[in-house]
């Protein structure tokens, strides 16, 4: 499940509001239309699931949640590009929604934008482009938050990790293009991680706490600056996938040669390997799901 959860599924999308006076349109596409003011058209749009008005900074947010006829309809909302600050009281009319995208609203003040929402029933959440170092505490009130989308921000600081523990139900991490150049021990807290994104950062090595993972079943780790193969995965008792694709790796450790790890897939594209070495790993590697050099 990625980023773009919120594309997958309600059919057909419409771009014109209108529409819905002939059709049943359950995701309506309102991005980038130099929005001011809200159609009158809206209000027969009685059946929507999905709702992007990314892009239209002068649309009044308050004016369009307060038209969307059959409120408890709406699951999947995007409020990208927006210059957003605040968010209105009238965004908990939508009693359903269950995804939300907040992408490149880097002024925005998330400690009220949290406070508003957590009686929502939130599952996915995409913070991109925010230029974000810390989380806001608020987010802690989100209990029911599974994936959690944090690309392109600078979250180094590792009590970021502490606010991150505090959602019970997080499954899903996004820490890609980060700057991170280490992870902290405390992110072995994030008990039921099912998949963990650390792309596209500078690292050269992980925590021996990544272990405490249990659940991990992927791990997306490609674009670092890793040169051996880290042992760790070795010992993350779940972990099915691995993804470590464009890195320096010169080595890999014998600990990949047992059988006693759960790794049943790899991805080692544009490494630094010799020859011999993926001759080597290939044969030790046979038997996974995937191998890929």
């Amino acid at each position: 499940m990625g980023c773009n959860t919120y594309k997958r599924s309600y059919g057909q999308t419409f771009q014109d509001a209108s529409t819905c006076k002939n059709k049943t349109v359950y995701r309506l596409d309102l991005s980038n239309k130099n929005l001011s003011t809200v159609a009158s058209e809206l209000t027969n749009c009685t059946f929507i699931r999905m709702l992007d008005i990314s892009g239209n900074t002068k649309v009044d947010l308050d004016d369009l949640f307060s038209k969307i006829p059959n409120p408890e309809e709406l699951e999947v909302l995007i409020l990208d590009n927006l210059e957003l600050e605040s968010i209105p009281q009238s965004i908990q009319r939508f009693s359903s929604l269950k995804q939300l995208s907040l992408n490149g609203n880097p002024n925005a003040n998330f400690d009220q934008i949290f406070k508003v929402i957590p009686e929502l029933p939130i599952t996915f959440l995409n913070l991109q482009d925010n230029n974000l170092t810390l989380l806001p505490e608020t987010l802690k009130e989100l209990k029911g938050v599974k994936s959690i989308n944090l690309t392109h921000n600078s979250l180094s600081a590792s009590n970021n990790y502490a606010v991150l523990t505090a959602l019970p139900e997080l499954e899903s991490l996004w820490l890609t293009s980060n700057n991170l150049q280490s992870l902290p021990p405390e992110i072995g807290s994030l008990e039921r991680l099912r998949n963990l994104y650390i792309e596209h950062n500078e690292l050269t090595l992980l925590p021996d706490e990544l272990a405490q993972l249990s659940n991990v079943w992927v791990v997306h780790a490609g674009h670092n600056f890793f040169q051996e193969l880290p042992i760790v995965f070795t010992r993350m008792e779940s972990l099915l996938l691995l993804h470590i694709n464009n890195n320096p790796i010169t080595h890999i450790s014998e600990d990949y040669a047992q059988e006693k790890y759960s790794l049943m897939g790899i991805i080692l594209d544009n490494h630094s390997l010799s020859y011999a070495d993926v001759e080597r790993w290939e044969k030790e590697f046979k038997g996974f799901f995937q191998a890929s050099f």
